[in-house]
């Protein structure tokens, strides 16, 4: 027996996906199939995994770190469900469930549009004591939760992995830590951005909810105030440049509910062989 999967690529964020609608050969976990697939040397190699499943009578995905541990969200794998979804359902919409809300996603061309409407993006300005080091940080959920640090340089400020790794576990970014991304402003209502992800634990080239967070903080932040609490902002929306590519980000007018647009493309699919399951 083997198993038919699909690698797809959201600006530098790759995943793969599976239809969880059928069984796992050799009677494997799905864990065990993830931390298999996704490692770069034994496997195929990926951000993430995806098992796309159906019930009753709705679309939802079980989505995995290459860690084998659950995320609540990734905003560039939902994209790149919509393309899935294009390919291997002949839709080129479609509506899933994920642990932390509904997700509305549309297919145009190279470009792949996702709606999260359960995304409430308004930073909280946290001072934070890292490693002896005074920090000023915006801890906001996305889906996922991110403390966004603005600097004036990426180049400059992502080599110091003590400190990212601290800031990645500390108590303030939740029970499981936070992704830690950072952000430096390009001009109005454009950004750079790039994120340390929990589960990779490393950088990515991509990741959706950070450029999302990005956004808010860089949008908030053009209108700052002295409050922790950043007021609601204008403009709405921005354009965001991550390590793997540029996406778009535009936020309803209170900031509850976001879209994300940007290109996902198919790799590959191929049929995973039990025996490499097993090796």
């Amino acid at each position: 027996m083997s198993l038919s999967v699909m690698k797809l690529v959201g600006t530098g964020n790759d995943f793969l996906f599976i239809d969880g609608r059928h069984d796992i050969p050799g009677g494997f976990s799905r864990v065990e199939v993830v931390k298999r697939l996704c490692d770069r040397h034994f496997g195929i190699g990926a951000d993430g995994l995806v098992f796309v499943e159906m019930i009753n009578g709705a679309y939802q995905w079980d989505f995995y770190n290459t860690d084998g541990s659950h995320a609540e969200m990734c905003g560039n794998a939902t994209r790149c469900l919509g393309r899935w979804a294009s390919l291997k359902l002949g839709a080129n919409s479609i509506d899933f469930k994920t642990a932390a809300g509904n997700v509305h996603v549309e297919v145009s061309g190279a470009e792949v549009t996702s709606y999260l409407e359960f995304v409430s993006a308004h930073p909280v300005l946290k001072q934070l004591t890292i490693n002896g080091r005074e920090t000023s940080a915006y801890w906001l959920d996305t889906g996922v939760p991110h403390f966004v640090l603005k600097v004036e340089s990426l180049k400059e400020s992502i080599f110091d992995r003590e400190f990212i790794r601290t800031l990645r576990w500390h108590p303030e970014g939740g029970p499981r830590g936070a992704n830690v991304t950072f952000l430096e402003v390009v001009g109005p209502a454009s950004f750079k951005t790039v994120t340390y992800e929990r589960g990779v634990e490393d950088f990515t080239l991509s990741c959706g909810t950070g450029v999302i967070a990005a956004a808010a903080v860089g949008l908030h932040l053009e209108n700052a105030s002295a409050s922790n609490h950043l007021p609601i902002a204008t403009p709405t929306s921005a354009d965001v440049e991550a390590p793997g590519g540029k996406l778009r980000v535009v936020f309803n007018s209170t900031f509850e509910g976001v879209t994300l647009i940007g290109p996902a493309l198919k790799i590959f699919e191929t049929e995973v062989s039990e025996e490499l399951l097993r090796s």
